[in-house]
């Protein structure tokens, strides 16, 4: 099993059962596993737990889905597991590279950057935004369009993640992007 297959689940309300959190990250796609971590004293949960997905995409949607995704009047967090050590060193200059081309662009600061940036803060990036689009649909549009590089960021850390493939912007008729 990859190692990017195994997400961190926390804020997970004190009241809610395994089977009920299982089943939220089913809505995802197929879970391998999926525990909610308890006390070993008491037996008590302790508020997060761990979801084992098949493959990366299906992780990486659930890191897109189910952030902030409200669970028994609690709003879950969700990431990488942290014990997962390629997803906390830089993604590499190499990916960023790629992720350009695929975009039609050259290489450039920007891509230096997010090259500098490792896989859970590229999601994090990505997440973030999602969270700010969902809860303020005017404020995400302003800053999107006061903002051009932004927008290119974060479809590009979208590549680099494996998020958007390059059939995807084909089916959506993307062609290369402006250089902004």
């Amino acid at each position: 099993m990859a190692s990017s297959c195994r997400i961190f689940v926390g804020n997970i309300p004190y009241n809610a059962t395994e089977g009920q959190v299982k089943a939220l990250c089913e809505e995802v796609g197929p879970v391998v596993s999926f525990r909610i971590v308890t006390d070993k004293d008491t037996g008590k949960p302790m508020g997060f737990g761990f979801c084992e997905y098949r493959d990366e995409s299906t992780a990486f949607s659930a890191l897109r889905n189910l952030q902030d995704c409200e669970l028994n009047g609690r709003r879950l967090k969700v990431n990488f597991a942290a014990n997962e050590k390629s997803n906390h060193h830089p993604i590499g200059l190499q990916a960023a590279v790629d992720a350009a081309a695929t975009m039609g662009l050259a290489s450039d600061a920007l891509t230096v950057y997010l090259s500098k940036m490792s896989r859970n803060q590229l999601a994090q990036m990505v997440s973030e935004m999602k969270g700010i689009a969902v809860g303020n649909k005017e404020m995400a549009q302003e800053l999107l369009l006061a903002r051009p590089q932004l927008n290119r960021a974060l479809l590009q850390a979208q590549i680099m993640l494996g998020m958007v493939t390059p059939q995807m912007m084909e089916k959506a008729n993307m062609g290369p992007l402006p250089n902004v």
